[in-house]
């Protein structure tokens, strides 16, 4: 049974609202009727994040979504201060997404408000950390077979930007407009059915298309990767960023547990 940590009530909540709409299709654009606006999913956007390799600031980071499976600690808690500090993962949320589930490291499961929430700096982000020297950065995830092998990873070959080409019409389609044939991409990173769905089914990636923020932010670093600089501590955008690339990485990795012995996907990897 999940203790509620009812604690004061909190400041007003940054408004995601715009983030968490639903996703829509094509946005005709202040230039004019039937101009797309573009939701410019552009993989230079995600190798300018690698090359960067900073995460945003501490402060910064206590204000990116929270989601089931997030690793947390809870902090500022005034009517139950024995569980500051304590570290947990989030196992549930809320439809407004105010109050979540947490299953503390001892067993123990409570109800936290979304500001007694912090993410576990090194465990929100293990999905980039792990894209550093994976699928983007040219090495790929390389399970070994021996499980005890820890050897130094070798030095990955910096990423070659790819620049979109065309319009794009809809939340995944840079990847088809990207400026190499569909049949040399990978599989795994190739418009599929199942990688939309995912993109669909997550409002904060989904809404890219709606938010005027972030469409200026990855349009801006899909032509000038040095642009990230300007965004990498933004919260919003950031998280939107991170998010994207975890999915990307996610779907490599689920590549590579089922792909048949020597196959790496069309085009091998990137």
């Amino acid at each position: 049974r999940e203790m509620d940590l009812d604690d004061d009530e909190p400041p007003p909540l940054e408004d995601m609202s715009e983030v968490l709409s639903a996703a829509r299709g094509n946005r005709p654009s202040d230039g004019g009727p039937g101009e797309k606006k573009s939701s410019a999913y552009n993989q230079s956007v995600y190798e300018a994040v690698l090359r960067d390799g900073e995460l945003p600031s501490r402060t910064n980071r206590a204000k990116l979504d929270i989601v089931v499976g997030t690793r947390v600690k809870l902090s500022g808690l005034a009517k139950a201060p024995q569980y500051n500090g304590c570290k947990g993962k989030v196992i549930s949320s809320e439809p407004d997404a105010v109050r979540f589930g947490v299953s503390l490291d001892s067993g123990k499961e409570l109800k936290v408000k979304r500001e007694n929430l912090v993410p576990e700096p090194d465990d929100a982000f293990d999905g980039l950390r792990g894209l550093k020297g994976g699928f983007l950065a040219g090495g790929g995830a390389g399970r070994s077979a021996d499980a005890g092998d820890r050897s130094e990873p070798k030095l990955k070959q910096e990423p070659t930007a790819v620049r979109p080409t065309g319009a794009k019409e809809g939340p995944l389609d840079a990847l088809k407009s990207l400026g190499i044939n569909q049949g040399d991409m990978p599989e795994w990173m190739k418009p599929s059915k199942d990688l939309l769905a995912k993109v669909q089914k997550d409002q904060q990636l989904a809404s890219a298309v709606d938010n005027e923020r972030i469409l200026r932010a990855v349009d801006e670093v899909s032509k000038d990767p040095s642009a990230w600089n300007k965004y990498k501590n933004d919260p919003e955008v950031s998280a939107y960023f991170f998010k994207m690339m975890k999915l990307f990485g996610e779907q490599y990795e689920e590549h590579e547990r089922t792909a048949p012995p020597g196959d790496s996907g069309a085009g091998g990897r990137p």
